[in-house]
């Protein structure tokens, strides 16, 4: 269950946002498994591997709604979350393509909120291709750009190029990468092959 091992794991997980810290103490105290409300983006950040993970359309879906449901009830958090499932599955397919025609933001800082959250990473992905430019131009956005810029990069993946400041980023193992790489390549093959 998935927000029983949220909970458990909680401590460890640096920039657990206030939302997401919220559902998890709901849990505990009264065992909810459905957030009634939160707007910002922090289901948004689980939301690619729901992408990756999953390739029929109703599935990606389902589970994007029931993944972001669990801590962010809001009704901007969820359809955030299952339009980055979309965008990570189209990437994973190589059929990303937004179109050039998103408006820029408006020129406050980004905020936490889902919505704007989601209208920067859209803006990015129709003007850059390439992750390093793309991830710059997240970062030029100012506010929680850290969120549009990780999005940003998870969703163009492999094809959006070298990033030439890798080697400085703190990851995890190479074997921990690979086996959850593998896991979610299994999960993707089953789910097609039960499809």
């Amino acid at each position: 269950m998935f927000l029983e091992r949220l909970s458990a794991t909680l401590l460890e997980i640096s920039g657990a946002g206030a939302t997401t810290t919220a559902a998890i103490a709901r849990y505990r105290s009264t065992g909810a498994l459905v957030a009634v409300r939160g707007e910002t983006n922090g289901a948004m950040m689980r939301a690619p591997v729901v992408g990756w993970a999953f390739g029929d359309d109703e599935r990606r879906r389902a589970v994007g709604e029931r993944l972001a449901r669990a801590t962010h009830g809001g009704r901007d958090a969820v359809e955030g979350a299952v339009a980055i499932a979309e965008l990570a599955a189209a990437g994973l397919e190589g059929r990303l393509d937004v179109g050039g025609a998103w408006p820029a933001p408006g020129s406050s800082p980004m905020s936490y909120d889902a919505r704007p959250t989601l209208d920067a990473i859209v803006h990015v992905l129709a003007h850059h291709r390439e992750g390093a430019e793309a991830m710059r131009a997240a970062v030029r956005l100012g506010g929680d750009t850290d969120t549009v810029a990780a999005l940003v990069g998870g969703l163009l993946g492999p094809g959006g190029g070298e990033i030439p400041w890798l080697d400085e980023v703190l990851l995890p193992d190479g074997e921990r990468l690979d086996r959850l790489a593998e896991g979610l390549a299994a999960l993707r093959l089953s789910a097609e092959a039960s499809a």
